[in-house]
């Protein structure tokens, strides 16, 4: 198990690292919705829809932004 040191960089590299991981992990879903195609089934019989794909986008827009706003914080 991995332990963050509660004060300073740790703290901020693991949020950042975090961070990282879901913005690379949504952008995996969306580029596999876009291959699939709407209508399509993904490996867990989830069809994909408009919605489904703007879900995945706004939560990927979140992610990028909290990103933005730690590296902000940083300077």
């Amino acid at each position: 198990m991995t332990t963050f040191n509660i004060d300073g960089a740790d703290k901020r590299d693991g949020k950042r690292e975090l961070y990282s991981r879901m913005i690379a992990f949504y952008r995996d879903q969306l580029q596999k919705f876009y291959q699939l195609g709407i209508g399509n089934k993904t490996e867990f019989r989830v069809t994909v829809t408009d919605t489904l794909i703007n879900v995945t986008k706004k939560r990927l827009n979140h992610f990028i932004g909290m990103r933005r706003r730690l590296i902000r914080r940083l300077d």
